[in-house]
């Protein structure tokens, strides 16, 4: 029998095999298992398990890996029931470039047609290889395109290295400052990457209009750039439209409209608006002064590397800023660009710092390393930001499979990530087997990451997340499953999860510690009824209300092993008449206890209400004291936390005394 997903056809590591193993016809209720697709990445692997029957949905598909050729099997999470008779899960912590083998084996009280498959898969690589056999450019400011593109005899812009470059070479990029819109749209091979890399530190590509950029002499020839218009407005006529305005490298505010503009809601540190039909523009610095003698950044172009199609690129340790003329703008646009790789770059003043576009054709990208970041958002109301120029993010996705982002910065964004593409919410071409994890996320506006639509498969792990709006967005998760765990997230502005559209799609909630700090913070802020969730091993501390939900959630939801503990004073319930601390809330209904949850909603049967005795979560840190209840209080999950040290797991992200999640050391690498 063919397999569906065929990796070789993908550049990558193909499944090599798939095994049947029969045994007698199901009865007319039974399960009869059907085709099985192996998705791999880096650390983990994707599972979908097709079949038919099955009428009364009580089968179970539970799985086991190993390493090619070791004696033993490992346990994995099992697969949960997806829509269009399929199972769907995930293995987690694998190694890089390795090959395992993978036993689904279905079980069915009415009985099975075909008990289980096999498949043999392997992890991608962390291999990029550029250089052996190929050409090496080189391109300064300095230099011309005429020249030969060596280090003596330098090209002058990346646009032409890119337009002469083969399967192979390299083209480093000297200091200096390039205004271009580099488009890529030649293609390496999978053992022959094409690297752009900075040859060292300082190579900057920007958008921003060069005549505005720099202070100018308004008695030198040329004079003033900008005219005084009223009061502490200026303006200027850059002859184009743009969407993207900064002072010295902040952000402006872009006001839609004049009246919104003379009202200058937003303040520090200004902002400006652009008359559409004459490209006039009016810009107001909160101090006051004259932006002639002021480093002004406008957007001529919009986006700093467009990768058209292209596949087996490797772009590394540039800065970008500064775009977005005709769209919001973006650093590295990988537009239906597949196995590429953007890291150890600096990007920010845009709509997107990395966006991902083309659906399926957009596929295996890796953005590593990288500090993406934006200024003035987070200051700035959130009803000004939301469907406007500033609501972007650090990573931006209406990509396809495997994409992964690790390991990165990102400061100061509308959103963290938002994989989603609302035209698209049950297409499973986009954003499905994704990967993001051990990134650090600070200051965003809005959500901390937002995967919305069908998020098969798609998996948010080890990261830490702090001084935020809201956090996890899972609004909606149509099919799942998603999975959130080993998250430290803390002090957050609104919800620290979200739901919305009462999506049924699975979500795996495993082992987050969740803090708040703040006076009167709601720590779960439920406008909409969970569904489909599973939630083990967390710890939630809130000071108010640990859950505050418009309504009483389904009583079916999965959670249990939980801590939930809320900080908060005595208070007047003004309903009751009488004083008693927050904890639980579902519209007017108040549950004081865990106890009183259980009884409502046959919630945390195994769950703990406790102060958590974190070391110093003033610091974020948030590793348990060695008297913290919490210590062995967990439900072992195998192939989540099989390297508990102790009795039994520890609630939360960090396994005192021992590892936090599978093979990765205690904490995670930003401690």
């Amino acid at each position: 029998m063919p397999v569906i997903f065929n990796r070789a056809a993908a550049g990558c590591l193909s499944l090599l095999a798939l095994i049947l193993t029969a045994v007698p016809s199901a009865a007319e209720n039974g399960i009869k298992v059907g085709s099985l697709e192996v998705y791999p990445t880096f650390e983990c692997a994707g599972l979908r398990l097709a079949y038919s029957g099955d009428s009364d949905s009580n089968a179970v598909a539970g799985v086991k890996y190993r390493l090619k050729g070791a004696a033993a099997w490992r346990e994995a999470q099992p697969l949960c029931r997806i829509k269009d008779n399929r199972f769907a899960g995930s293995i987690f912590f694998l190694t890089p470039g390795s090959t395992y083998e993978v036993a689904v084996t279905v079980s069915d009280p009415a009985g099975v047609d075909i008990a289980g498959k096999t498949a043999l898969f392997s992890t991608r690589k962390e291999l990029f290889p550029a250089g052996p056999g190929g050409k090496e450019y080189r391109v300064d400011p300095k230099g011309d395109d005429a020249n030969k593109g060596t280090a003596a005899s330098p090209f002058c812009t990346i646009q032409h290295a890119a337009s002469v470059v083969q399967p192979g070479d390299i083209v480093l990029v000297n200091p200096g400052l390039y205004r271009e819109d580099v488009e890529i749209t030649v293609s390496g091979r999978e053992e022959a990457y094409i690297l752009f890399k900075a040859a060292s530190s300082g190579a900057v590509i920007t958008g921003a209009d060069e005549r505005y950029d720099t202070p100018r002499d308004k008695s030198a020839a040329g004079g003033a750039l900008w005219q005084p218009a009223e009061g502490e407005v200026y303006r200027t006529n850059p002859g184009y439209q743009t969407r993207f305005a900064a002072v010295n490298g902040v952000r402006l505010y872009h006001y839609i409209t004049r009246e919104e503009f003379e009202e200058f809601i937003c303040g520090e540190p200004g902002g400006w608006y652009q008359d559409e039909a004459t490209h006039e523009l009016y810009l107001r610095l909160s101090t006051g002064a004259d932006p002639n003698t002021e480093v002004i950044q406008i957007a001529a172009r919009d986006t700093g590397f467009h990768l058209k199609g292209a596949r087996y690129i490797l772009i590394e340790g540039f800065e970008i800023g500064n775009c977005g003329r005709q769209t919001g703008g973006s650093g590295v646009h990988l537009d239906g660009a597949s196995w590429c790789v953007v890291r150890n770059s600096s990007i920010h003043g845009m709509n997107s710092c990395v966006e991902l576009s083309g659906g399926a054709s957009c596929e295996g990208n890796l953005i590593e390393s990288c500090r993406l970041w934006d200024t003035s958002i987070q200051h700035w109301p959130w009803a000004m930001t939301k469907a406007h120029d500033e609501e972007g993010g650090g990573v931006m996705s209406t990509g396809g499979r495997g994409n992964v982002v690790r390991s990165c910065t990102i400061d100061g964004t509308f959103d963290g990530l938002a994989p989603s593409y609302w035209d698209s919410l049950w297409n499973e071409s986009y954003n499905c087997d994704w990967d993001v994890h051990d990134n650090r996320i600070i200051n965003t506006r809005d959500d901390i990451i937002e995967p919305e639509g069908p998020c098969v498969n798609f998996r948010f792990w080890n990261n830490v997340c702090h001084d935020l709006f809201v956090g996890v967005s899972l609004a909606p998760i149509n099919v799942g499953p998603t999975y959130v765990l080993y998250n430290s997230i803390y002090e957050l502005k609104f919800k620290n999860i979200k739901y919305g559209d009462r999506a049924a799609g699975t979500c795996y909630v495993y082992h987050n510690t969740i803090y708040s700090g703040r006076t009167l913070h709601n720590l779960l802020q439920l406008t909409q009824p969970p569904a489909s969730q599973v939630y083990r091993n967390n710890i939630f501390f809130a000071n108010s209300y640990a859950i505050s939900a418009s309504e009483r959630p389904r009583v079916k939801e999965d959670i249990d092993y939980d801590d939930w503990y809320s900080s908060d004073d005595q208070w007047f319930n003004s309903y009751t008449g009488t004083n008693k601390k927050r904890l639980f809330q579902f519209g007017r209904e108040n549950l004081y206890t865990l106890e009183s949850l259980q009884n409502a909603l046959g919630w945390e049967i195994h769950g703990l209400n406790a102060d958590p005795l974190f070391i110093n979560p003033a610091a974020g840190d948030f590793h348990l004291t060695p008297k913290s209840p919490c210590i062995d209080r967990g439900q072992v999950l195998p192939n989540i936390n099989d390297n508990y040290s102790g009795a039994a797991p520890d609630l939360g992200a960090f396994e005192w005394g021992g590892k936090s999640n599978g093979e990765f050391p205690l904490g995670s690498r930003w401690y």
